[in-house]
């Protein structure tokens, strides 16, 4: 993997731009169909190669902060009311 540097985004946001190759095998992951030509070669190859280009965000603490109440929030809409997920006991206090 080579990492190819940092920049700031428009929005004032740092990204860091990654890429990365490798070549994989198919038949070490058991795709090993195949099929004759009329020309005696055989219509798929043995190597697979990828290519990757990322992109990573750096993630501020106060969104990182936000975005996690968001979720906790909307797990417990999934869920329904604190009191339905505790039971309907009003006489416990917690």
């Amino acid at each position: 993997m080579t990492h190819l540097g940092l920049a700031e985004d428009p929005w004032g946001t740092t990204r860091a731009g990654f890429e990365a190759a490798t070549t994989l095998n198919r038949k070490d992951y058991g795709l090993a169909w195949n099929a004759v030509l009329e020309t005696g070669g055989f219509l798929v190859g043995d190597e697979v190669q990828t290519a990757l280009s990322i992109q990573a965000v750096a993630e501020t603490v106060a969104s990182a902060t936000a975005q996690r109440a968001d979720e906790d929030d909307s797990s417990w809409r999934r869920r329904g009311s604190f009191a339905s997920a505790r039971g309907s006991n009003s006489s416990d206090p917690s």
